[in-house]
């Protein structure tokens, strides 16, 4: 055999066992779905809401602004000129906008939350210093009357500074704090 094909099987030889790392090293690219946007650090996610074709939860940069958004609403009327009071609010994640016309056809945007259900599907921290007792209901785990107290005892103590705060809540252990756990934002 000649000296060329001996030095070429060598060198096959120990290549062979080296394509599977190189194949492994390469990152693999996983799109998401619009239907199952994700908090990341770094964004935040907003839902707009009746504006037709655009209704849908996108994904802005933090520190966005409502007046950020608009230029995906200008479609809808006449907006309010930019640097209106509320256009300078900052959005934050779960934020709702939607536009409305008034009376004299000027159209200004109505900034609210996302249902509970929303953020947890979008997996959206949430925050247990305020929530409301419907919003409480709607987690696993929490009924009607614990609700309440969740919220009377919030109103009459203080913020609750955290998950943990909660354990102070009659009714509330660490079984039932580590349950509800994962929809919380860590503090």
């Amino acid at each position: 055999m000649s000296d060329f094909r001996l030095r070429l099987g060598l060198l096959l030889i120990l290549l062979i066992p080296t394509l599977p790392l190189v194949r492994k090293s390469r990152p693999v690219p996983h799109p998401e779905r619009a239907a199952f946007l994700r908090y990341t650090a770094g964004s935040v996610l907003v839902k707009l809401r009746n504006i037709g074709e655009l209704d849908g939860v996108y994904r802005f940069p933090d520190g966005s602004m409502v007046n950020d958004v608009k230029m995906l609403t200008k479609g809808v009327g006449a907006v309010r000129p930019a640097g209106a009071e509320g256009d300078r609010r900052v959005l934050h994640n779960g934020d709702c906008l939607e536009p409305f016309v008034d009376g004299a056809g000027n159209t200004s945007i109505s900034l609210t939350q996302m249902t509970v259900r929303e953020r947890i599907m979008l997996s959206i921290p949430l925050d247990p210093d305020s929530l409301s007792i419907d919003e409480w209901e709607a987690l696993p785990g929490i009924g009607a009357s614990l609700a309440r107290a969740i919220v009377n005892d919030r109103q009459k103590y203080g913020d609750f500074r955290g998950l943990e705060g909660l354990a102070r809540v009659p009714g509330i252990g660490p079984g039932k704090i580590d349950k509800i756990r994962k929809y919380f934002a860590v503090l």
